[in-house]
């Protein structure tokens, strides 16, 4: 979904000072005001959504909307839908009130109290969202013990969830890319890793505002770029209630045994004005095989301050640490701590039409084969205009600086991007990115810039029923990458560095379509295209030096040209979790899959190497340069969520959840004749919970992975055991 930049603010920060929007919806039989009704408002000049819901006297407000051209929708639970076009909101304030009918077809009605349409008729972006946020986390089995960053839970354990995208032990492949391509991004700064392009920061969820936004295509160039998938996280702002939470889990295994324990507090300091927020959340693991041996602990901690000058202008400071390696199963990763502080400012001008966000990081990083640590400084601003008609403008720019004692990278950039209603029904979303980067290379003793160009985006979103229930969409895009250290570090002593270094590039076609079913469950389908245009290797010449290059172009011509071509549809059917006790949770998806090339990435999984890792060689002499199906490969790939939660008591609980995951074997060899054999995962995890009137809660649960304890699962079945005190 497109980012609800002003509805969060708004929720966050209270009500605007000046009344533009109101009025009294009713029951079209009897007249009387009717309560709890969700009112949804979009318009071309509204960034994302705004949504009310009405109070006991049928009465909506909103407040501070720039005036354009709106659509309203109104949701009652038990009548019918209704939907206002053409509302028109000025300086002045206007006044629409409507009565909704009883809806008589339906048995059985469920409507959420409060939230944001179920189909996004705005935007061409694919991925993960969760409306149903925590509870998602609370209720379903997600991170299984063996995922990245699981001895934390971090939110790499949930990056594989979305339709399309293929989680393996190491990592997540979003588009057909490598683990190492996935762009991450902590409260609007830039954090993937400059020497491997892995998450430095795999934050326990429980340091996180919500769960993860995940963005596998559609993306417009206000996103940064990166081959992959972007993976946006937030950090918590503290408020004026005092809360916190204390939690532990421990896994125990026969060869590994996971714990972690943390803890978290928010409030005011001053109230209104100054709040705060701490976490802690580290974990241990430790292994039985041979003896008992205590692996390197995962301190994570978390401290942010928020000034609220006025409602409208906020401004934070605050503080991440985390080990970089949180997995404690795989020998992938970076290790060694890394540690960001940052400073963000957000507010809104012009009556509520200007919102600018800008950012400043300083990051300390001990990662592989940076000897003495990496120190990196970045610097971020960008603003959206919601300008007169139905035309919102945004524009940015970025800088970023990395520097070992061999290295120093500069990458700067910027986009502009705009989106316009131009028929009833009909959104074109059209920008571009400029990038570029500088290396100093001192351990090569030579300085070089990375060739890069312009990454246009262009999207196009309809809704031909003109009710907020369906859109149809199409988007092309090109993406670009960074120049990993890493591939850099790695080069040979006697080895070179061609002098006109192309960055990494790929291309994006993507097409489908999404509809709202009754229950506000929704069916969507996607196909999507993605398909490499250049890559970075090491290149060994008819001379058996090694060389960093473009394959098939300057000094690497004597080699083919990168190639990785992944061909997808997915289909997928959602029924979110709103409120409690309201039914069931649902999601299923299929994908179909297939990725074909030369090319898959920077970096193989080796036994050599530091990190087990070794950057690709490309060699004319090396029959696994020959082109064909990829080791990622999964043609088919099935997943199934369920969960409910039932009432046993005026203070107690419980839920139950249930997740499948069956996918197809990938390529023993690059023709794919022959494949691993099929994976089935059963998970379920069951919580009972008791909660007190003055919001004070304490749950326990048990979680099982491989619960058929079948042979060919992604591990051997395993428990997980929690308890959790909120208040």
């Amino acid at each position: 979904m497109r980012a609800l930049v002003l509805g969060l603010l708004l929720a966050a920060t209270g009500a605007w000072a000046r009344e533009r929007l109101s009025g009294t919806v009713r029951d079209a039989e009897t007249g009387q005001p009717l309560p709890d009704v969700v009112v949804t408002a979009t318009s071309p000049n509204l960034q994302g959504e705004a949504v009310g819901v009405t109070d006991v006297q049928g009465v909506y407000r909103f407040e501070a909307l720039p005036e354009g051209r709106y659509t309203l929708r109104f949701d009652g639970e038990a009548f019918k839908p209704l939907s206002r076009y053409d509302v028109a909101v000025t300086e002045a304030a206007s006044l629409l009130d409507v009565e909704l009918r009883v809806e008589t077809e339906l048995s059985y009605i469920y409507v959420h109290p409060c939230g944001p349409p179920v189909v996004d008729i705005g935007s061409t972006e694919t991925g993960w969202a969760d409306e149903a946020g925590r509870e998602f986390y609370r209720l379903l089995p997600v991170s299984p013990p063996t995922a990245p960053g699981a001895r934390v839970r971090s939110f790499d354990s949930l990056v594989g969830l979305p339709p399309g995208l293929q989680d393996e032990s190491a990592g997540v492949s979003i588009r057909g890319a490598s683990f190492f391509e996935n762009p991450y991004v902590l409260d609007g700064l830039f954090l993937q890793d400059p020497v491997l392009g892995l998450n430095p920061l795999p934050l326990s969820v429980e340091l996180l505002q919500d769960l993860p936004r995940i963005l596998s295509g559609g993306h417009q160039a206000g996103r940064v770029n990166g081959l992959g998938g972007v993976i946006e996280v937030t950090t918590p702002e503290g408020s004026n209630e005092l809360h916190g939470s204390v939690f532990g889990t421990w896994t125990p295994g026969g060869r590994l045994s996971q714990m972690d324990l943390g803890a978290t507090l928010g409030g005011a300091f001053v109230k209104d004005r100054l709040y705060f927020f701490a976490g802690v959340a580290p974990g241990l693991g430790w292994t039985s095989s041979p003896g008992l041996a205590l692996e390197s602990p995962v301190p994570q901690a978390l401290a942010r301050l928020t000034y609220a000058h006025d409602a409208h202008h906020h401004l934070s400071l605050s503080l991440v640490t985390s080990a970089a390696r949180a997995s404690g199963a795989e020998p992938v990763g970076a290790e060694g701590l890394t540690t960001l502080s940052s400073l963000r400012y957000r507010g809104f001008d012009l009556g509520g039409h200007l919102f600018t966000e800008a950012s400043l990081g300083w990051t300390w990083q001990s990662a592989w084969r940076t000897p003495g640590g990496l120190r990196r400084q970045q610097a971020q601003i960008q603003a959206t205009w919601w300008a007169p008609f139905h035309l919102t403008l945004q524009a940015g720019a970025s800088a970023d600086r990395a520097s070992t004692e061999d290295y120093t990278s500069t990458r700067a950039g910027g986009f502009l991007q705009a989106s316009m209603d131009v028929l009833r029904g009909l959104t074109v979303n059209a920008g571009a990115r400029y990038d570029v980067q500088s290396v100093n290379a001192w351990k090569q003793g030579t300085s070089f810039s990375v060739g890069q160009g312009v990454s246009p985006r262009v999207g196009l979103v309809a809704d031909p029923l003109r009710e907020g229930r369906m859109r149809l969409f199409a988007h092309y895009a090109k993406y670009q990458g960074p120049l990993l250290l890493g591939l850099l570090a790695a080069l040979p002593g006697s080895g070179v560095i061609d002098p006109k270094l192309t960055a990494p590039a790929s291309h994006e076609l993507l097409a489908g379509a999404e509809y709202e079913l009754w229950l506000r469950s929704r069916i969507g389908l996607s196909a999507s295209r993605h398909w490499l245009d250049t890559d970075l290797a090491h290149v060994r010449g008819p001379d058996g030096v090694v060389l960093l290059g473009n394959p098939g172009q300057g000094l690497a011509t004597s080699v083919p040209a990168a190639s990785r071509t992944r061909d997808a549809l997915s289909l997928w059917l959602e029924r979110p979790f709103f409120m409690r006790w309201s039914g069931w949770l649902l999601r299923a998806s299929y994908t179909w899959a297939r990725l074909s090339g030369n090319d898959p990435g920077p970096f193989v999984l080796s036994d050599v190497g530091a990190g087990g890792l070794a950057p690709r060689l490309v060699s004319d002499a090396l029959p696994g340069d020959a082109s064909g199906f990829l080791p990622l490969d999964r043609t088919h790939t099935v997943r199934l969520l369920a969960a409910r939660e039932f009432e046993l008591s005026n203070s107690w609980s419980t839920s139950l959840g249930l997740a499948y995951r069956g996918r197809s074997g990938t390529p023993l060899d690059p023709t794919g004749a022959e494949r691993t054999p099929w994976e089935h995962d059963v998970d379920a995890r069951w919580v009972v919970g008791y909660a007190r009137p003055s919001r004070a809660a304490l749950s326990f649960s048990l979680e099982v992975y491989n619960l058929l304890g079948l042979e060919d699962a992604r591990a051997p079945r395993q428990g997980r055991l929690g308890v959790r005190y909120d208040f």
